[in-house]
């Protein structure tokens, strides 16, 4: 498949240790073309914890991506709304992320 403009959704939610490799995924999906939309959990974007700062993951996801991350209901809400995304990665999609979009 090519990625080239292909607009992906990655969402970093509370699975701090998993952050590494997600960002090590995210510079190869930039690396192939992808235009990357970074949205955090207001866990990922407020808990510091042993694996690093929610201000250098959210500073790190940005210069991945090239634009700054989502952090709000209502800015990822327009997504959503007007089809922006043709992918949307939740890794890791744990029980609870499944749980809470099932019941969004």
């Amino acid at each position: 498949m090519d990625l080239k403009g292909k607009k992906i959704g990655v969402a970093l939610t509370g699975s701090f240790c998993t952050f590494e490799k997600i960002f090590k995924e995210m510079v190869k999906l930039a690396q192939l073309g992808a235009d990357i939309y970074p949205l955090f959990s207001n866990a990922s974007q407020s808990i510091e914890n042993s694996f690093g700062k929610p201000e250098e993951f959210m500073e790190r996801a940005a210069k991945i991506a090239g634009r700054e991350p989502i952090c709000s209901i209502e800015a990822a809400d327009l997504l959503g709304r007007k089809g922006y995304l043709v992918i949307m990665a939740i890794p890791p999609c744990t029980g609870n992320s499944a749980a809470n979009l099932a019941n969004w």
